[in-house]
């Protein structure tokens, strides 16, 4: 419907809103109402009032034609969907209404006259006068986007044109572009620049009404630029290239330098006249010294002048002004012509032959092929390797082979805007194809089965393209059939729709294509009358839907993450309301994004039944700058940015991160030299080139890539260069043998790639994007002057060819495509260029050719014999039954003198040892495989993807390299793709063989790679089996069970509600890390003295017998309070010391935290309440040398309790697994006080989450006192360790005197307590957790555990 009662829009229906079809007895019409819901739900947008758009699906009952008109339209209504005689018209109406309370409706006019219509009562609304009731306090701050606000107005409906205007302060704001929530946006300002000295404590941000720009709106915020007048430290900058007075145009210049102790200045580079902030500018460094980038991009003759600029005592700097010239280049003409030289007839196609000729081959654009008017092919290239058939690259001829069906002759087809006419029709085919239904079936996280059925009346169904506006979302053709023929038939295909980069849109406009080039558009939403189906999962990016669909709760398993030296393995956690559990999601993170791939930090996940929330495992990169990673979440198709997700959620949605020496700048040349020189003048064998030298800083250079070519050959040579080859400066060697040319030599193309994925590109003759690996440089052209050129200019041919196939191709049949074909070609005067590997080309349909390359069998005197191996692609050459002959061509070969030859479709029928293509489609369908799903050597789930499944029964074979072959059955088949469950681990990684089984055949043996098993990164804990306690939590007062756990009740704590806290403010040791406490009560009015003592004890290193290898005991500690002089929930004390071994010093810190109040912290994905007067460690262990990967380390830690009571007395001991948690515990009791604690069994190691183990080490007994050492486990790493272990001490229920394993003295005088008079009581609760520092101190991970002191008391105990 139009409307939605949840979004008033002040619109009374009259009868048509109050019945779906309403039927008006004087004119015998039915009218439907098909506007899609919120379009219209907006203010004016127009000077004129509101624009509005409603579809009207209209019928005469009488089977009358009719046309309908309006005051109000804008233009005649737009027939969507029509009956041959137009007496059902689905129409597209267009209005614009004045403000104000309108009717809406139309005039319909037949044959007898004319009726009016009224279809709504629409209220025209302008915003509100007043915007908004409360401005933002603050401006908040983004690496991406910089300085940015949050507006909330007062909007009910969408503001469709709302504008930024120069405020009268010198700034300049941009609308962050992302849906939001009704009347929410997100402003982001930059100061302008100015000479003078001004006031930049106040922003007044101004914004206007598109529709009505008489009125603006003035915000005025406080600013965020300080008014500072200390001096940055140093800075340096320079123009690149510079090697120059002039450039040519399109020139891309990079300004770059580096800033030391910016001291808080506002900073950025004039440009222009413009501010070009710093934000993804910073390349390298920390924020107290970084280095910047800015690069920019001229295609004009111009003079432009640079600086770099800083705001101080609210007054812009200009330092290091800079320069550069730019003209344009000279204007070139390039001759281009075409011809149809020559057509082949089969039985079901027409292959002609177009060829070209260029003097200037390299500059040519892409063309496309336009069949009897209709856009039926995607564009192409003409590519040198398989097109070129004589001449060279300065002076090119060409082929263009097309494969045009034979219907309505004569066809009209044009290539390069030249139009050419071809008398091929074997019949007449004028009418497009019909769609009969469509439909998209989900199977969850956008995995969507796309079903169509289509019919056409001669030639047949060829190509169905699903649109959402102007863009592709899905094309079905021929080859996806499932049933039927191409003529009446249903088409098939699935998709995973969960990807970012070619996600679901919902499906407006469809295009479908016949053979014969007859083209049918479906617009506006609908088919047939039929709404075009959508995805059920899919959600609307509309305002309306980020009401009802918010995100609720987020946090990171890691965070304050230390990427100095290496990257994390993280995970996030988030809910939103109203989700559908069945929906993927996924995230992007914003890093480097000037030069990084787009797509590279895109991570895909779903629902996580465990943590009852969606999830999705990530990973960052080291060297990143630090500061919070920005990202953004997709729940398709809503997205929440990272910066609006924190005006929400705060601290918890951050993702921070710092790092030393952040790393965002490519690898790029630092030297680059021709040799011997940039001009040689030659007559005989020469190896020239370049000298290069490639600097990248921290990540590392990992692989380069260059390609050379000359103005007469564009066939490229290419140099690799690896990390693992690096010998600089690098060599580009080119070796010239046996001839003699004159030839301009240039780099064409260069790529260079750092270990984190951060590249530099540069592209011949375009303007970079980003970083140019010839940042520093002018591009470098070597000069080759032939004294002595030889005189041939006549192309080698093809003189014989040998084609091993069968006599009929079954080009559906999943086995039988492929066939190899040889050939030898000479030349009379020179010798064959071996470099020059020829291209066969096999015609398709229209220009879906196959081209192979091919190999070198043998070399001759000026004769060499090539091989190409051929498989075609599944139905090439088109859906016929009947044999069809396919065209050939052999191209690219070349003598030693660069002169170039090709033998097309047509003369190759001449050559010796030719045999014609033939090719048919076989009724019996086997199945084919296309691809699989991912899987890992842990095995799982396999979804296997291709054609002619049918939807019964298979059976998959997977064919190790070794061992035994495993056979499962299918869970699920479908035409087209088939599921397997519980595929068995697979111990090897690499490629495994499968084949598919039916009851009509074998497929294709297809190839699957297998993976490594990814370390999980997070560990869930294990859910407790029940609730503790007698009675169970404490018993109703105390709390409840819920869900096997108890929750209790404040001011209950503990695993069975039978604790309370106590404050105890802890007494700080400034010689050791060590906790102990010496605490008296009163117990049934005794004195009770009880003493603990939890001690970091040694770091051991053992073998892997279990042997110690290295022990060192921790004695001397240096001591710092660094509690902030900002008031905060909790006071800090570091420790720290070296452990000398291995040539290094392994440093261990410890930070001692003691919280004031009730907190929160999170440690390895888990969230941990922080209880009042609480202590928690942190300790950092950094780098170990250890002496093999093989060993490990132990971290022994000792804790023991004691009470100096003279009564009777026991003591007990225990150990197991913590029914509350993935933990190992141990309880040291004496009496009926224990001291428990509590190591959970997974760290955080290097980054990553991992499980760990415990093992326990039984101390000296006595009765008053016992004592326990536990070894923590540490896996072999290289920077970084964090752990979490906790203690506590209480009183039990039951004494240690009942334990049968206790040990216990002789008795003095007096009694012990009563069980009546019980209480609980816990001292010094420890919470530890272990933190590993990266190479250097790291000491400011937040998330770790603690240290409590607690009291517990003791529901009594019934008799």
């Amino acid at each position: 419907m139009l409307f939605n009662v949840n979004f008033t829009l002040n619109v009374k229906f009259l009868l048509l809103s109050l019945f779906l079809f309403v039927k008006f007895a004087d004119s015998n019409f039915v009218i439907k109402d098909r506007t899609p819901p919120y379009i219209n739900d907006k203010y004016a947008d127009t000077v004129s009032g509101c624009s509005l758009e409603v579809y009207a699906d209209i019928s005469s009952d009488d089977g009358v034609a009719f046309t309908v008109t309006d005051q109000y339209f804008i233009e005649s209504p737009e027939v969507v969907s029509s009956t041959g005689n137009n007496d059902r018209q689905l129409l597209k109406l267009q209005y614009i209404v004045p403000i104000g309370t309108t009717l809406v409706g139309f005039k319909i006019t037949t044959d007898t006259g004319d009726s009016p219509y009224t279809l709504l009562e629409y209220k025209c609304e302008a915003p509100p006068v007043d915007w908004i009731s409360s401005l933002p306090q603050q401006w908040l701050y983004s690496n991406q986007v910089g300085y940015y606000t949050k507006f909330k107005f007062n909007f009910s409906k969408r503001m469709v044109n709302l504008l930024t205007s120069l405020a009268p302060n010198n700034f300049n704001f941009k609308i962050f572009k992302t849906t939001m929530k009704m009347g929410e946006f997100i402003v982001m300002a930059t100061p302008a620049f100015s000479n003078t000295a001004l006031d930049f404590s106040s922003v007044i941000v101004q914004l206007q009404d598109g529709a009505n720009m008489t009125v603006t709106h003035k915000y005025a915020i406080p600013g965020f630029i300080r008014n500072i007048s200390v001096l940055p430290g140093s800075i340096h900058a320079d123009l690149y290239p510079n090697d120059k007075t002039s450039y040519l145009t399109p020139l891309s210049y990079y300004y770059a330098g580096s800033v030391e102790k910016p001291n808080g200045l506002y900073m950025y580079c004039w440009n222009k006249q413009k501010v070009e902030p710093m934000e993804n500018r910073m390349v390298s460094g920390n924020p107290d010294k970084y280095g910047f980038v800015f690069d920019f991009t001229e295609t004009q003759a111009a003079y432009t002048q640079l600086a770099f600029t800083y705001i101080r005592n609210y007054q812009s700097n200009q330092v290091i002004g800079k320069s550069i010239t730019t003209t344009p280049p000279p204007i070139q003409i390039f001759g281009y012509g075409s011809t149809l030289a020559s057509s082949q007839y089969f039985n079901n196609v027409a292959v002609i032959r177009i060829t070209f000729s260029s003097t200037q081959y390299l500059n040519l654009a892409p063309d496309s092929l336009f069949y009897n008017y209709a856009y039926i092919s995607d564009q192409f290239y003409l590519n040198p390797f398989t097109r070129i058939y004589s001449g060279n690259y300065k002076n090119a001829f060409l082929d263009v082979i097309a494969s045009i069906p034979r219907f309505n002759g004569p066809s009209i087809f044009s290539i390069n805007q030249n139009l050419y006419s071809l008398n091929n029709a074997d019949s007449t085919d004028t009418l497009p194809p019909q769609l009969n239904n469509l439909s998209l079936k989900s199977f969850g996280k956008l995995r969507v089965l796309i079903t169509a059925s289509i019919s056409d009346d001669v030639s047949g169904f060829y190509r169905m393209v699903l649109y959402s506006g102007t863009t592709e979302v899905q094309h079905l053709n021929y080859t996806d059939i499932i049933d039927g023929t191409y003529i009446v038939g249903n088409f098939q295909k699935y998709v995973d729709f969960l990807n970012i980069k070619k996600p679901y849109l919902p499906i407006d406009n469809i295009a479908l294509y016949d053979f014969a080039g007859n083209l049918k558009t479906y617009t506006n939403g609908f088919y047939n009358f039929n709404p075009i189906p959508t995805v059920p999962e899919f959600i609307t990016n509309i305002e309306q839907n980020y009401e009802i669909y918010q995100i609720t709760s987020i946090r990171f398993a890691l965070n304050d993450i230390d990427l100095s030296n290496i990257g994390a393995q993280n995970a996030i956690y988030f809910n939103i309301s109203n989700a559908n559990r069945q929906s993927g999601v996924a995230i992007t993170f914003f890093i480097n994004v000037r030069n990084t791939d787009p797509y590279k930090y895109v991570f895909y996940g779903g629902w996580n039944q465990q943590m009852n929330m969606f999830s999705i495992n990530f990973d960052i990169p080291s060297h990143v700058f630090t500061g919070n990673v920005e990202y953004s979440i997709w729940y398709p198709d809503l997205e929440f940015t990272s910066i609006d997700i924190y005006t929400t959620h705060g601290f918890s949605s951050l993702l921070r991160v710092f790092s030393q020496n952040a790393d965002a700048m490519p690898p790029i040349f630092t030297s680059l030299a021709a040799f011997p020189s940039d001009v040689i003048n030659i007559n005989t064998d020469i190896e020239f080139g370049w000298d290069i030298t490639v600097s990248d800083d921290n990540n590392g250079f990992k692989y380069g890539l260059i390609s050379v070519i000359s103005d007469l050959d564009g066939y490229e040579h290419n140099f690799t260069y690896t990390n693992e080859n690096k010998v600089e400066p690098y060599y580009m060697p080119i070796r010239i043998n046996q001839t003699c040319i004159t030839q301009i030599f240039q780099i064409k193309y260069i790529y260079l790639e750092d270990y984190n994925g951060v590249f530099s590109e540069y592209k011949l003759n375009s303007v970079n994007q980003g970083i140019s690996p010839l940042m520093k440089f002018s591009p470098i052209s070597i000069n080759l002057n032939c004294v002595s050129p030889s005189m041939d200019t006549i192309a080698p041919v093809l003189s014989n060819m040998t084609i091993n196939k069968e006599n009929i191709i079954l080009v559906n049949s999943p086995t039988k495509r492929a066939f190899n074909m040889s050939f030898c070609i000479r030349d009379a005067d020179s010798e064959i260029s071996t470099r020059h590997l020829p291209y066969c080309m096999v015609t398709g349909l229209f220009f879906d050719h196959y081209v192979t390359r091919s190999t070198l069998v043998n070399v001759g005197s000026k004769s060499a014999c090539f091989k190409c191996k051929i498989e075609l692609p599944y139905m090439h050459g088109g859906p016929w039954t009947l044999t069809t002959t396919l065209g050939m061509g052999i191209y690219g070969y070349s003598d030693l003198q660069l002169n170039f030859g090709g033998t097309g479709t047509n003369d190759i029928t001449e050559i010796s040892g030719y045999s014609n293509i033939v090719v048919t489609n076989t009724n019996l369908l086997v199945p084919y495989i296309t691809s699989t799903s991912t899987l890992t050597t842990d095995g799982g789930d396999l979804t296997v993807y291709g054609k002619n499944f049918g939807d019964t029964n298979a059976t998959l074979t997977i064919y190790p390299a070794v061992g035994n072959v495993y056979k499962l059955p299918s869970v699920f088949v479908n035409n087209v793709f088939a599921v397997f469950k519980n595929v068995p681990s697979l111990t090897l990684k690499g490629k495994y063989k499968i084949e598919l089984y039916i009851n009509t055949g074998s497929s294709n043996q297809f190839f699957i790679v297998i993976s490594p098993a990814p370390v999980p990164i997070i560990i869930p804990s294990t859910p407790p089996t029940q609730c503790l306690g007698t009675p169970l939590c404490g018993g109703p007062n105390n709390g409840d069970c819920i869900a096997n756990k108890c929750q209790c009740k404040d001011p209950w704590i503990g695993n069975d509600c039978l604790s309370q806290n106590i404050i105890i403010k802890p007494i700080i040791n400034t010689t050791s890390p060590d906790t102990g406490n010496d605490y008296k009560t009163d117990l049934d009015g005794k004195d009770v003295s009880l003493k603990t003592l939890v001690s970091i004890v040694s770091l051991n290193e053992i073998n892997k017998d279990g042997s110690i290898n290295f022990s060192y005991n921790f004695t001397n500690w240096k001591y710092t309070n660094v509690t902030s002089a900002t008031p905060t929930n909790n006071k800090e004390y570091l420790y720290e010391t070296d452990v000398p071994y291995g040539g290094i010093n392994t440093t261990v810190k410890v930070t001692l935290k003691y919280f004031h109040n009730k907190d929160t912290v999170e440690f390895a994905g888990e969230t941990f309440d922080i209880l009042p007067s609480t202590l928690k460690y942190q300790i950092s262990i950094s780098p170990f040398k250890f002496q093999s990967s093989l060993n490990t380390l132990q971290l022994i830690m000792a804790s023991s309790i004691q009470s100096d009571t003279n009564d009777y007395s026991c003591t007990y001991q225990e150990q197991g697994n913590s029914p509350d948690s993935d933990a190992d515990y141990v309880k040291l009791q004496v009496n009926e006080h224990s001291l428990y604690g509590r190591f959970i069994k997974r760290a955080i190691i290097d980054n990553r989450i991992q499980t760990i183990s415990n093992t326990f080490q039984n101390g000296e007994s006595q009765s008053t006192q016992i004592q326990n050492q536990v070894a923590i486990n540490i896996p072999n790493f290289q920077y970084l360790v964090i752990m979490d272990p906790d203690y506590s001490v209480l009183i039990d229920s039951q004494k240690a005197s009942d334990q049968s394993t206790s040990t216990c003295g002789q008795p003095t005088e007096g009694k012990g307590l009563t069980k009546t008079q019980l209480i609980g009581i816990i001292i010094g609760s420890v919470a530890i957790g272990i933190i590993a520092i990266i190479l250097i101190s790291y000491f400011l991970y937040k998330k770790s555990s603690s240290v409590r002191v607690l009291m517990i008391k003791l529901k009594p105990i019934p008799k």
